[in-house]
């Protein structure tokens, strides 16, 4: 059953097209709506250079037990489970958004996953494309990864977070450093990933009609700012084709009403051949990476699934 909370905002969506708005509009009027939401009591936020690489780091300075509607100050009554008490993990998060748009709108995110898993939570400001096409951005995860322990202190285990096209490079980094002796990634978890930009999976066609936030048009439109098109089948670019064998276990949240549907389902079946473990949750009713969407009890609950995924191994 969907939430009440979940129906209000599907009917509010409008599938995202390519308008007149300029990149440099679009990216002014994302940063506007981001800022203008505090972030959420308990968490700082700090801009560090890691590896060269600028990202912000989201701490817990107080766990609570309720989680605070930034907007209106009132105790939610959906509360996520706060661990209490600090993890040596750190997780380094990927952000979606076309690898076109900023860290900054994903602060608020980044600050909720800190609450919710205990973790120190490193968002990756990555060159943007087009300006910055391949691999510049994946480059900068992989920097961050190798340099986190000289920044950080106490970092033993990184988990790697990621939602939409940015879990194309987190997907990638996992499978970079897949039993290095140096960076020692534990676990991941996706949001609606888009690990093929071939864009070759059945629900592509199939969830047209179903889909009411992601347009194939601007998946497209993305792929060719950020690399040419004889590179999308570059294992860096499209991870969903790449050796997943001895990856550490993964999650993956999907609606079945989207596009990138088939991503999801190509991946839980790719990481079982191999013998891997891999968590596929499959939601009806909602719509691409809908956590990311605020407060309501489906956001809540997908808190709680990361949150136990990352917290199985201390």
């Amino acid at each position: 059953m969907v939430s009440a909370e979940a129906k209000l905002i599907r009917h509010s969506l409008c599938k995202d097209d390519l308008d007149s708005a300029s990149l440099q509009q679009k990216r002014e009027q994302w940063e506007t709506a981001s800022k203008a939401i505090p972030t959420p009591e308990g968490v700082t936020v700090q801009t560090v250079e890691i590896g060269g690489v600028l990202c912000s780091i989201c701490t817990c300075t107080d766990f609570k037990s309720d989680l605070v509607d930034e907007r209106t100050g009132d105790k939610l009554e959906n509360k996520v489970h706060i661990n209490q008490r600090h993890t040596d993990k750190v997780i380094v998060y990927c952000h979606g958004g076309g690898l076109e748009g900023s860290a900054e709108t994903f602060r608020v995110w980044g600050a909720r996953l800190a609450l919710c898993t205990g973790c120190r939570v490193v968002l990756v400001d990555f060159r943007l494309a087009p300006e910055n096409p391949f691999p510049a951005a994946i480059n900068d995860v992989f920097s961050v990864c190798r340099s986190l322990a000289t920044v950080l202190d106490d970092v033993t285990q990184i988990v790697i977070g990621a939602d939409s096209t940015g879990s194309a490079l987190g997907l990638a980094s996992m499978v970079e450093f897949r039993q290095h002796k140096d960076i020692n990634v534990v676990s991941g978890f996706f949001l609606s990933p888009s690990i093929d930009l071939t864009f070759s999976g059945d629900s592509i066609v199939s969830n047209h009609a179903n889909d009411k936030l992601v347009s194939l048009l601007v998946l497209k439109h993305y792929a060719r700012n950020y690399c040419d098109s004889e590179k999308l089948n570059n294992l860096l670019v499209s991870p969903l084709f790449a050796d997943l064998s001895h990856l550490p276990p993964i999650l993956v949240l999907v609606d079945d009403g989207e596009l990138l549907l088939d991503d999801a389902k190509r991946l839980n079946k790719k990481l079982k051949e191999v013998g891997g473990t891999c968590d596929l949750r499959v939601t009806h009713g909602l719509w691409h990476a809908w956590p990311l969407w605020g407060e309501f009890p489906e956001a809540s609950t997908s808190l709680d699934a990361i949150a136990e995924h990352v917290q199985q191994l201390n």
